[in-house]
């Protein structure tokens, strides 16, 4: 990642709320606090340990997101997506646009993986960094801003808690 490149919002595109040319249903979810975050991570636990009980099953799966959804943390973010939105916005990142990949529902999604695109400045990228190499996620350069990326849904994750940690310190 090359932190010259990136191109931070602007008040006005983080506070829109008629949704940014990449995604028109973006929520503006800055200034989250740590304990925000956290309850979004547990709430978001539950869902996984959930699918993961059922052995990812569609219909289980379909029950969840439904339920997910409806949750007044979550705000509608796709499960396995959300407590990294959060733990990011604590860490004063920008989440932009996320997709869980169709990992939960097997049907095709705007990503082949699990990800999410955030705006960051450089000062804030060093806790993010070390959360995303221990949680085994990537990091990369995407059009001015940073795209956290999984090759399975529960390193997202992982990813927040890891990041929600480094936070704490």
């Amino acid at each position: 990642m090359d932190p010259a490149c990136f191109a931070p919002l602007t008040e006005r595109q983080a506070a829109g709320e008629s949704g940014m040319e990449v995604n028109h249903q973006y929520v503006d979810v800055r200034g989250c606090s740590i304990e925000d975050a956290r309850q979004a991570l547990t709430e978001e636990a539950e869902f996984l340990e959930e699918l993961e009980a059922s052995g990812w099953d569609g219909g289980v799966a379909d029950q969840l997101m439904d339920d997910a959804y409806e949750s007044e943390f979550l705000f509608g973010f796709d499960v396995g997506t959300a407590g990294a939105i959060f733990a990011l916005s604590a860490a004063g990142a920008v989440p932009i646009t996320s997709c869980n990949g169709g990992v939960i529902d097997g049907e095709r999604h705007a990503s082949d993986v699990p990800t999410i695109l955030f705006s960051a400045t450089p000062e804030i990228l060093p806790p993010i960094l070390r959360a995303a190499a221990a949680a085994d996620a990537g990091l990369i350069n995407n059009d001015g801003n940073v795209e956290l990326f999984a090759d399975w849904l529960p390193k997202l994750h992982a990813f927040a808690g890891q990041l929600l940690a480094e936070l704490e310190r």
